[in-house]
C-alpha cells in the first residue's frame, strides 16, 4: 500500500478499480498544400460541424454549468479572431489542419501566461476544441466510452469533451494529475458531487490499471492497493458519509437557529443563476455573495444594462423573501478582460481591481451595473456590495454613484421612489477594518471576504503552492483580527456577514456565531453542513468558547481547541 496527496477539489470518500485514461491528442506535422480555397472550404466546414456537435450536446443538457461551459465553448468557437489567425497560416501556404493547430497553439500559450487562474484554465478550453475541429478535418471518429464498470477515472487531464462523454454513474471518483479547481473539468465534478483530488504528482506512474484505489478528496489522499484493514475502515467511512448526507437533508426546511434560539442566516456564494436554483433544492436563506464578474468572463463584449438587469431581477425575485446581496464587479489586476485593454501589473493583487477600477472607469464598468441593480432592486430584497475597498472616500465615491444613478432613473421614469436597498462593502483589505468605525454610519453591512483578508493579512499568496500553507485561517492573528472587526462594529446599526471558506470549517462556525456574524454565506454544497452546525450550536457556550480560543498562541494550539 503506498500513501499520496494532492489537492482537494471536489470532497467525498470512493472506492475502487482504477481506470487509467490516456488522452490520444491529435498532432498534425507541418505540411504545405497547393490548394488554399479547399483548405479554407474544409476549415470552415470542420468549424461548423463542431459548431453542430456542441449544440447537440447543450440540447442533452437540461441545465446548469454543463449547459453553461459548453455555451461558452460555442462563443470560443465564432469568435473571429481565431478564425483569422487561421485563416492567415493557410494564405501562407499550410493545411488547413496545421494552420488551426498553430493558430490554437497561440492562444492556449497566451492564456497560460495570464496571472489569473480562471483565465489560465480557459486554455484547457481552446484544446478540448481544437481537438474536436481537427478530428473533423482529419475525419477522425471521437472515441467511445471507456468505463463499462463503476471506476476510479486517472488521467493526466481530461478535457469537459471527454468527461461529457463518460458514463457518469460509472465514475466513483477522479484522480487528475495536471487539472486545477477551476478548470472546467473541476466545475463538472463538483457539479455532479463526484469526488475528485487534482494535482497529484505523476499519477499515471504511480496508479495502473485495475490497481484497487481509496480516494479520500476532503483530506486529498489517494491510497493505491490499500490492505483489507483499509478497506474495510474505507467503507465503513463510505457508508457514514452516505448516512450523513441523508441526514442533513433534514435541515433544507429549518430555519438556522442555535441551540438557545438565536437566529441566523446560512446563505449561498453563487456565480450564476443555475447555482441559485441548486441553492434553493437545498434550502438557501438568501445569497450572500454574487460574484457577478462572472456574467464578463468568457463574453466578448461588456454585457449591456439591460441584460445585467434581466439576470438580477431573477436573483433577487427568485430569493424573494430572501436578500441577495451582489458584488459589484471585482475585477482587474488579475482578472484580465481582453476587451477592456486593462493595463499589465507586476503585483496584480495589490494593483488596480475592484472598487478601485470601477472609479477608475465609472461610465462603462460601475454606473451601468449600478443601474440595472437599482431597477432590480424593486422585485425583492437587495444588498448591493463593494470589493476590495480601503478607503473612506471610496466609500462616498460608491454611495455618490449610487444617488447619481437613483436620480437618472427617477428621471427617465425607471425607478419607484422609496425603494429600499442595502449598501455595503466587502471588508478584504485590512486597512478598511481598522477604521470600521468611522465608516459604519455611512454603511448597512459589511460582509468579510476570509479568503482574501487572510492572503493580505499573512503576506500570503494562496496560489502559489510552496507558501500556501502560511494562508491559514487558524492563524491567531485571523481570529483576533476578526475579533476586531466585531468590536469596531459594536453598537452600531452594521450588520456582518462572512463570505469566505471560513464559514464552512465546521470547528469555526461557533466562534463566527460568538463574534457577532449574523450570515453565513457559503457554497451551495456546504449549506446543509453549515446550517447543521448552527443548529446543535448554544451562543452561549460559544462566547466561553470564543474567550479561551482568542489566547491561542499558534495554529496547532486553536485547532485542539476547537476540535477539543
Amino acid at each position: 500500500m503506498s500513501s499520496h496527496f494532492g489537492k482537494t477539489c471536489s470532497p467525498g470518500i470512493a472506492i475502487g478499480p482504477a481506470v487509467v485514461y490516456i488522452s490520444h491528442q491529435i498532432k498534425v506535422e507541418k505540411t504545405e498544400s497547393n490548394n488554399k480555397d479547399q483548405e479554407v472550404l474544409d476549415l470552415k466546414m470542420a468549424f461548423e460541424s463542431a459548431e453542430i456537435d456542441i449544440n447537440q450536446l447543450i440540447e442533452k443538457q437540461k441545465s446548469g454549468p454543463s449547459r453553461e461551459i459548453l455555451q461558452a465553448h460555442l462563443m470560443m468557437l465564432q469568435d473571429p479572431e481565431w478564425m483569422d489567425q487561421t485563416l492567415s497560416l493557410i494564405h501562407q501556404g499550410m493545411t488547413a489542419a496545421y494552420s488551426l493547430q498553430e493558430s490554437s497553439r497561440v492562444f492556449k500559450s497566451m492564456l497560460e501566461n495570464l496571472d489569473d487562474e480562471y483565465l489560465k484554465a480557459r486554455a484547457h478550453d481552446i484544446t478540448d476544441l481544437s481537438q474536436r475541429v481537427l478530428g473533423h478535418l482529419l475525419g477522425l471518429k471521437q472515441s467511445g466510452n471507456l468505463l463499462s464498470k463503476p471506476s476510479i477515472l486517472v488521467a493526466h487531464d481530461l478535457l469537459p469533451s471527454e468527461f461529457l462523454s463518460l458514463d457518469r454513474k460509472n465514475i466513483l471518483g477522479m484522480i487528475l494529475e495536471n487539472a486545477s479547481n477551476t478548470s472546467h473539468t473541476a466545475i463538472l465534478a463538483k457539479t455532479f458531487e463526484i469526488p475528485c483530488v487534482v494535482g497529484l504528482q505523476n499519477a499515471l506512474g504511480l496508479i495502473k490499471d485495475n490497481d484497487l484505489v481509496l480516494m479520500d478528496a476532503l483530506k486529498a489522499q489517494v491510497l493505491i492497493n490499500p490492505d483489507q484493514q483499509v478497506q474495510d475502515q474505507a467503507l465503513r467511512d463510505l457508508e457514514k458519509q452516505k448516512a450523513e448526507s441523508k441526514n442533513l437533508e433534514s435541515f433544507i426546511h429549518q430555519t438556522s437557529t442555535s441551540l438557545d434560539q438565536v437566529n441566523f442566516e446560512v446563505a449561498s456564494n453563487l456565480s450564476c443563476i443555475d447555482d441559485m436554483k441548486l441553492a434553493l433544492s437545498k434550502g438557501t436563506e438568501g445569497c450572500g455573495l454574487f460574484r457577478s464578474e462572472f456574467l464578463l468572463l468568457d463574453q466578448k463584449f461588456m454585457p449591456t444594462e439591460s441584460e445585467q438587469f434581466e439576470i438580477y431581477k431573477t436573483l433577487v425575485s427568485s430569493l424573494s423573501p430572501h436578500k441577495a446581496v451582489i458584488r459589484i464587479f471585482d475585477i482587474g489586476g488579475d482578472k484580465q478582460l481582453s476587451y477592456l485593454n486593462l493595463p499589465k501589473e507586476e503585483n496584480p493583487f495589490l494593483g488596480l481591481r475592484g472598487l478601485r477600477l470601477l472609479l477608475h472607469q465609472p461610465d462603462v464598468l460601475l454606473k451601468p451595473q449600478l443601474r440595472a441593480l437599482l431597477r432590480a432592486a424593486q422585485f425583492g430584497r437587495l444588498a448591493i456590495m463593494a470589493p476590495m475597498v480601503t478607503t473612506l472616500d471610496e466609500v462616498f465615491q460608491f454611495k455618490k454613484a449610487l444617488k447619481d444613478c437613483e436620480q437618472e432613473l427617477l428621471n427617465e421614469g425607471l425607478w419607484k421612489s422609496g425603494t429600499q436597498y442595502e449598501t455595503g462593502i466587502m471588508v478584504e483589505v485590512p486597512a478598511i477594518a481598522l477604521v470600521l468605525k468611522d465608516i459604519a454610519p455611512h454603511l448597512d453591512f459589511i460582509s468579510v471576504g476570509t479568503n482574501d483578508l487572510i492572503q493580505y493579512l499573512c503576506a500570503t499568496d494562496r496560489m502559489n503552492s510552496t507558501v500556501s500553507h502560511l494562508h491559514d485561517a487558524y492563524h491567531p492573528a485571523v481570529l483576533r483580527f476578526l475579533n476586531l472587526i466585531s468590536t469596531e462594529l459594536k453598537n452600531t446599526k452594521v450588520w456582518m456577514g462572512l463570505c469566505g471558506e471560513l464559514a464552512a470549517q465546521n470547528d469555526y462556525v461557533p466562534l463566527l456565531m460568538a463574534l457577532g456574524f449574523k450570515e453565513l454565506s457559503v457554497s451551495p454544497g456546504s449549506l446543509l453542513k453549515t446550517r447543521a452546525q448552527v443548529c446543535k450550536t448554544s451562543v452561549k457556550d460559544s462566547l466561553m468558547l470564543l474567550q479561551h480560543a482568542l489566547k491561542a498562541q499558534s495554529s496547532s494550539e486553536l485547532k485542539q481547541l476547537l476540535q477539543a
